[in-house]
């Protein structure tokens, strides 16, 4: 996956997050958008937009998400 590809995801990411964060807050009346798909939140239901959500996070490399630990050894 090329950065540009992997940026993409994460704000695709990012997006039905928010839809989530919309959704359960009681907001019914917009719709999110990503690549080719536009979902409309009145006529999805939450356990789909984390179907989604899931959907979206099982596409990001393992690599990406993962920080490596640094360990002090002194001087």
């Amino acid at each position: 996956m090329t950065d540009s590809e992997l940026a993409t995801l994460k704000d695709n990411i990012e997006a039905i997050e928010t839809a989530i964060r919309a959704f359960t807050a009681g907001d019914r009346v917009s719709e999110v958008r990503f690549g080719d798909r536009t979902i409309k939140y009145s006529e999805i239901t939450l356990p789909e937009l984390n179907a989604e959500r899931a959907r979206l996070m099982s596409q990001v490399p393992k690599a990406a998400g993962r920080v490596r630990q640094m360990k002090y050894v002194g001087l």
